[in-house]
């Protein structure tokens, strides 16, 4: 028995870490204009939720097809959420004090600061998962997100805290570094997904279901 064949366990979790390893350089090189780390973050979820649902799946060209599908809303949506960042810096570098104005623009610098992290979180697998208007997936990444609060807790702890420990212990940031060049966002946002996809899945089959009982309606997603 050949162990190194596609059909061998041996084969399976070395194709599997070859698909996060590309996935990963895909999206890293994406990233590098800053302004499509949005799309690139959609594309990735689109690559991944994918791979939960169907296992085996062609990681660059579904990558590059959501690309090109999505990159105008997702990059509206990146500069919403950099826009809600640097409207909290705002207001915390102009604002500073103790008076009581200075109190009311301090929670508005947090709930700032949490919607666009919540949309950070949510917003790119909305994204890659359903096909709608810019308001309305912003609308449904608040919904998903409070809607299994349990699932937001996961989704932000996995998001963070290996990005936590990454930027504070000096001695293994080689090894953290490493990792993350390797295979760390691809694998993040995967596990990630098992999350989406069990979130995503009861309104996709509702929206499959819709649209073949009626030839003429729109699915309200691509990804399934």
């Amino acid at each position: 028995m050949n162990f190194l064949s596609n059909d061998s366990f041996l084969g399976r979790i070395l194709d599997k870490v070859s698909t996060f390893v590309l996935l990963n350089l895909c999206f890293m090189i994406c990233c590098l204009p800053v302004v499509t780390i949005g799309v690139s973050l959609t594309s990735l979820y689109y690559v991944v939720l994918k791979m939960h649902k169907d296992k085996e799946v062609s990681a660059l060209r579904l990558f590059f097809r959501s690309f090109r599908q999505n990159w105008k809303q997702s990059t509206a949506g990146w500069l919403v959420i950099l826009f809600l960042f640097l409207a909290a810096w705002m207001e915390h570098r102009f604002f500073p004090g103790s008076s009581p104005l200075a109190m009311v623009f301090s929670v508005s610098i947090l709930i700032l600061l949490f919607a666009a992290f919540l949309l950070f979180l949510y917003l790119f697998a909305v994204i890659a998962a359903f096909q709608n208007t810019l308001k309305a997936l912003i609308f449904h990444s608040f919904y998903f997100a409070f809607h299994k609060i349990g699932y937001f807790l996961a989704i932000a702890a996995i998001s963070c805290i290996p990005m936590y420990f990454t930027l504070v212990d000096a001695q293994l940031f080689p090894v953290y570094l490493l990792i993350w060049l390797l295979c760390g966002f691809s694998l993040t946002a995967w596990i990630n997904a098992w999350f989406f996809y069990r979130l995503f899945r009861p309104y996709l089959e509702k929206d499959s279901s819709e649209s073949s009982s009626n030839a003429d309606s729109t699915p309200d997603t691509y990804v399934f």
